[in-house]
């Protein structure tokens, strides 16, 4: 009786799992592998004239609870082994992209894949590569061999144990794998397989982010160029999953997904997911936003965003405001963002020299290109042109040298000389191109007078008197 009641129990369970939306990664610490690698050790398993619920009661494995920590780890199989053979048959066979997904599939039978691949008799070469691929996505069950960082605490507190060292020797023996799978994964999402498999790639892009820190080299080789091409798609279904995403994993990783999308996003098209983060309450999110929302074209949102800029432009965060001030100015000549840009450059003692030099340089930015320096800039302006601080004084001066009028010209007159030979070029051209040439020419000469190293002045005045 107690069989029959485990047996209904195990079955119930199975069925239950294998309606459940496939978890690639269960969730497991390496004392319950180890348990359960005990229990289907006991299991003459895989056998094509049995079913697994056969091999445990011939196991004499009667333990309610051992059968359910080990139900999900056959769940698609208890029933239903005819298509994991399927995919091992087809794992063998072909030869094109689509194995990356077979292979895959093949992995969310988990340690019940393995045991049938070791199986398999005369496999090709091919598919050993494709076997160490699912051995990758199984073995610790948290893509600890590829995708996730492991707990190396635990490594070093369980030196002795000796399946810890079986398991962290896979690690090793599975690295040149790992390599190889990086390269041919990046590959075939940027091949027209994508398409085909988009879906699959953008689960496989939420679930890594969703199970812990991703390794460094599959994020940027492999969840980098799932990303890209979501983007590229503007596939706005899909790139707003990742705003749950944002809100439940490490910064680091949520301003990845907003890099990977923001370096691969045209001038036209503006995520639907960037403009709900320009509210979100993570400033360091909101700054990264506000970075990659200049030279909106999207006609759809750029206005939306305007909105936006200005309700953070107008909040209560003083380094949001300085930084939605730029895009402000340059994309919708904000003349309220100008100003308080003005205002910086004329308080700067109660800022930092890096906020100081930012403002000045957001004010000779290319969108004010010719046009009359305005006295009160100029006056901001004339007293970083002595700075101390290299950053403040180039900063100053490349401002100066985007606008004109007399002021301008007065005052990069004295720089003619710079010590930075570009910028003394820049200068140089910049009062040659002046179309008053008397009153360049005139301002020359009464700063030769007045100074006593002026050759590179008495150089450029020659020069504009011929």
């Amino acid at each position: 009786m107690r069989v029959s009641l485990s047996l209904i129990a195990f079955i119930l369970m199975s069925n239950i799992n294998a309606l459940s939306q496939i978890d690639f990664t269960p969730n497991k610490s390496i004392t319950q592998i180890k348990e359960e690698h005990s229990l289907l050790k006991k299991i003459s398993y895989p056998n094509l004239d049995k079913t697994i619920v056969d091999s445990l009661l011939n196991a004499d494995i009667n333990n309610f609870d051992s059968l359910l920590n080990i139900a999900y780890l056959v769940k698609y199989d208890s029933l239903y082994n005819s298509n994991m053979y399927d995919l091992i048959k087809k794992l063998g066979t072909e030869t094109d992209e689509d194995l990356l997904i077979t292979a895959s599939e093949l992995s969310s039978y988990v340690t019940s894949a393995l045991i049938a691949l070791d199986k398999v008799s005369s496999p090709s070469k091919s598919f050993y590569y494709w076997r160490h691929f699912v051995g990758l996505l199984v073995l610790g069950y948290e893509y600890g061999d590829f995708m996730l960082d492991y707990d190396r605490d635990y490594l070093y507190r369980s030196t002795t144990n000796t399946f810890t060292k079986k398991y962290y020797s896979y690690r090793d023996t599975y690295h040149g794998a790992r390599e190889i799978l990086g390269k041919n994964l990046s590959k075939y999402i940027g091949s027209l397989s994508y398409d085909s498999h988009q879906s699959k790639y953008h689960q496989l892009s939420l679930d890594a982010f969703r199970k812990g820190i991703i390794h460094p080299k599959y994020k940027y080789s492999v969840i980098q160029q799932i990303i890209k091409q979501e983007t590229l798609n503007r596939n706005d279904e899909y790139l707003n999953d990742y705003l749950s995403i944002i809100d439940n994993i490490d910064i680091i990783d949520a301003l990845s997904i907003i890099e990977f999308i923001g370096s691969n996003a045209a001038g036209d098209y503006y995520p639907q997911l960037f403009l709900d983060l320009l509210s979100h309450k993570n400033e360091e999110i909101v700054n990264s936003i506000i970075s990659r929302s200049s030279y909106c074209w999207d006609s759809n949102l750029c206005q939306k965003v305007k909105i936006k800029l200005q309700k953070i432009f107008n909040g209560k965060s003083e380094p949001l405001k300085f930084n939605s001030a730029f895009t402000l100015m340059h994309d919708y000549n904000d003349g309220d963002a100008y100003s308080y840009l003005i205002d910086k450059v004329e308080n700067y003692n109660s800022i930092s020299p890096d906020t100081l030099s930012r403002a000045i340089s957001w004010l000779g930015d290319s969108c004010h290109s010719g046009k009359i320096m305005s006295p009160r800039l100029e006056s901001a302006l004339r007293n970083h042109l002595q700075s101390d601080d290299p950053r403040i004084k180039r900063a100053t001066l490349n401002t100066y040298l985007t606008y004109n009028g007399k002021n301008v010209i007065d005052a990069i007159i004295p720089f003619v000389g710079f010590e930075l030979d570009f910028i003394a070029k820049q200068v140089t051209e910049k009062l040659l191109a002046y179309e008053n040439k008397s009153y360049t020419i005139e301002k020359i000469k009464q700063y030769i007078m007045s100074h006593k190293e002026t050759t590179a002045q008495a150089a450029l005045l020659e020069i504009l008197e011929k």
